[in-house]
Parts: C-alpha cells; structure tokens; sequence
C-alpha cells in the first residue's frame, strides 16, 4: 500500500484517483460548492426559487462531490450515475446517494426521473464532440422545469496554458500527455470550436471506456461552442464562469427557462 493510500480518509476509497492529497482533494470540493452557489444565485434572477429537491452527480466517480452534494443540500434526494457500478455504490454507502449505472451507448441511456441540478464534473473534457452534443441534449430532457445543468470544460485560459505548455517544453509529454496528443487536440479547437483527441490506450486510463477509445479522451471547447449548444436546446439560458472549478475549468449553467410570463405571475 502507498503513502498515499495510508493516509487516506475513511470516506475516500482506495482506489479514488482524483486523491493525490487532502488539501487539494477537499479544496476542489469546496470549489464546486462555491460555483453552485453562485449558479443558484443567478437561477433565482430568472425563475421562481424552488428548492432543490433532487440532484444527479452524473459521472460521479467515487464522490469526490457528491460528499459536497450531500453537505449542501442534506434532505435532497441524491442520485450517483457512473458507468462503474462500484463508484456508485460507495457513493450510496458513504454518503446515502441512490446508484445509477449509466449507459456508455447514448440509445441505451435512461436515467429516473427529472432533476432540479445535474452536475457533469471532468465528463464532458474526455468526450467526442457529438457524443457530448447529444448527452447534454439527453440531460437537459431530464431536468424539471425550473432545473439547471452545471458542466465543467476546458476552455480558453487552459487551452492558453497547454499551447503555452508546448512552445516551452521540448520534451515529449505535457501534463501527462503524448505531446501528439495534445497538439491534436489544439489542432482541433483551432480549426473548429470543439477540439478532441482520443487516448491512445483508453484503459490505462479507465477500463470502463475500453470498448469506445474512438468518445473517450481529452477535449476543448470554446465559449461559441457552449453558446452554440445552447441556441440548439432551446428553451434554456447560459452562464459561464471561466476557469472557476479548481481554476482550471470552465463551469457552464444550462438552466431551463419557463417562459418569463409564467415564472413572474408564480413570484407575484
């Protein structure tokens, strides 16, 4: 057993990846705490303050913020949705989430019941382009009328740090990756507004994605992507926090806009 390992809470599970050490560990949870609040706070500009009753941590892992979920919003139903059923599970027992398995094939994916917050933490940065299209198209039919999604992304001061990170660095990794990989990836987000490159050996980073090396990897997105995405939704607004979660990733609200006639008349 590591150093690491050994010194590891009780509620954080051995083979949790996300924990490197406590500090940073709890600060990202607090992180996300602060940019729900502030994503509630702009919900309630818009729509009648309802409380919320039921979250989805979708891809939760093994509750890095579902433990943050369960602080902030203590009566809230919880539901942890992971393709791992076991990240689920120590979801439910440490912090009285209700365990989804998700579908990795998006025409099998079906998720109970409707949702006042979704939150998609380092998801959507490792998915294909029009496999994250249409999640977000899938979610967005699972929130309640007054719901929001909350999805982290790598956006433009990240995209500003790994070109930086590359005319630097003559070596043959950055953060981690092949160099070819992220070049692929700038390559993509220079021509379009949604670069991607897929890992080269997807189950050294997952096994759960070894079937779908060509959707799983490392994406960009611009802010025009996200606000093209939303004009697509439809009947939604969106608000964007840069480089807010960790200060590294972009935080995007897709909140659900009754019409302002509606919503005023409940208010008044």
């Amino acid at each position: 057993m590591s150093e690491i390992e050994q010194d590891r809470p009780f509620d954080v599970h051995p083979q949790d990846g996300m924990y490197i050490e406590d500090f940073h560990y709890r600060w990202v949870g607090e992180s996300f705490r602060r940019c729900t609040r502030a994503a509630l706070i702009i919900r309630s500009t818009a729509t009648i303050d309802t409380p919320i009753k039921r979250i989805c941590d979708f891809g939760c892992g093994y509750g890095r913020i579902t433990r943050i979920m369960r602080e902030m919003f203590p009566d809230s139903e919880i539901v942890a949705s992971d393709v791992s059923a076991d990240k689920g599970e120590w979801c439910a027992k440490h912090f009285g989430a209700i365990k989804h398995v998700a579908e990795i094939d998006l025409d099998h994916l079906e998720l109970p019941g409707h949702y006042d917050l979704i939150w998609l933490g380092s998801v959507v940065t490792h998915l294909e382009e029009e496999y994250a299209r249409r999640l977000l198209k899938i979610l967005r039919d699972h929130t309640t009328e007054h719901g929001i999604i909350m999805v982290s992304s790598h956006g433009r001061l990240f995209i500003s740090a790994m070109a930086k990170a590359i005319n630097e660095d003559a070596t043959e990794k950055i953060w981690g990756f092949d160099k070819g990989h992220a070049l692929n990836i700038l390559s993509g987000v220079a021509h379009r507004e949604y670069g991607f490159s897929p890992y080269e050996a997807v189950s050294s980073f997952d096994e759960s994605y070894a079937h779908s090396e060509s959707s799983y990897g490392t994406s960009l997105a611009k802010f025009e992507w996200w606000s093209s995405l939303a004009d697509e939704l439809g009947d939604v607004r969106m608000h964007f926090f840069e480089a807010a979660w960790d200060q590294l990733h972009d935080v995007v609200v897709l909140q659900r806009t009754p019409t302002a006639q509606g919503w005023r008349r409940d208010i008044l």
